[in-house]
C-alpha cells in the first residue's frame, strides 16, 4: 500500500510538472536567457529587425540586398 501511494504522489508530481513546462513554454513573452525588449523609450522612429535562426551566409546576404 505504501509503494502504491509513493507512485501515485510521484505520477502527480510529474503531470504537474510537464503541464507547468507546457505552459511557461507557450508564454509568448517567455525567454530563457537574456531579457526579452518589447520596447524601446526613444525619441527617433526605428524598426529593429531580428534574425532568430542565423545569420546564414547565403540567405543573410540575400535579406541584406532586398532590404
Amino acid at each position: 500500500m505504501r509503494v502504491q501511494t509513493h507512485f501515485m504522489f510521484f505520477l502527480v508530481l510529474v503531470l504537474f510538472s510537464v503541464a507547468g513546462i507546457w505552459r511557461l513554454s507557450t508564454m509568448p513573452d517567455f525567454q530563457l536567457f537574456g531579457e526579452l525588449k518589447h520596447r524601446a523609450e526613444i525619441d527617433d522612429k526605428w524598426i529593429a529587425l531580428t534574425f532568430d535562426d542565423g545569420p546564414t551566409p547565403d540567405k543573410t546576404e540575400q535579406i541584406l540586398q532586398i532590404l
